[in-house]
């Protein structure tokens, strides 16, 4: 199975969990949409409530805003660094292996840090709509955005309520 979203109760749980550099970045994945590729290409200098991202994996400009708690989080971590240094040092790898380590020892199966764009997508969606939400995770196809914004069970039951009446 695919990764899944995570509730807010599983959001909140995990961040309480979560070593403070991989909790900042859940937090900026959850408020924002970005990559895990593009949260740790941020430099501190970028750091604003309201930021513009150029995307790692499409190459197009984004704009995207933190949440005051998160943008205060952000601040407070990066305080120790230089200001033209990167905002979290790791890499990807070690990032995603301590977040669906830390989920799966909490109890929740396939969560893994891609959970958290799938988090944001649904909560997105639920204010602004599909459409709005393809365009603000420059999905191509509206399919990606259906899968990140429906709950597994919720899809199989669709497709079974179609097998029914064919």
């Amino acid at each position: 199975m695919r990764t899944r979203a995570l509730t807010t109760a599983e959001y909140r749980r995990l961040l309480r969990h979560l070593p403070t550099r991989e909790a900042l970045v859940c937090r900026i994945m959850a408020d924002t949409g970005l990559r895990v590729s593009d949260v740790l290409a941020l430099r501190i200098y970028q750091i604003r409530r309201t930021m513009y991202i150029t995307e790692g994996k499409t190459g197009k400009r984004r704009r995207v805003q933190l949440s005051p708690a998160t943008l205060a989080a952000a601040r407070a971590y990066a305080a120790d660094r230089r200001a033209g240094d990167k905002l979290i040092q790791a890499d990807r790898s070690t990032i995603y292996r301590t977040i669906s380590i830390t989920a799966h020892a909490l109890g929740m199966q396939h969560i893994s840090a891609h959970s958290l764009r799938k988090y944001f997508a649904q909560k997105y969606c639920r204010k602004h709509g599909l459409e709005a939400t393809r365009q603000e995770l420059q999905h191509r196809d509206i399919m990606t955005t259906i899968l990140y914004t429906t709950d597994y069970d919720t899809l199989r039951g669709l497709l079974h309520d179609t097998d029914r009446h064919d």
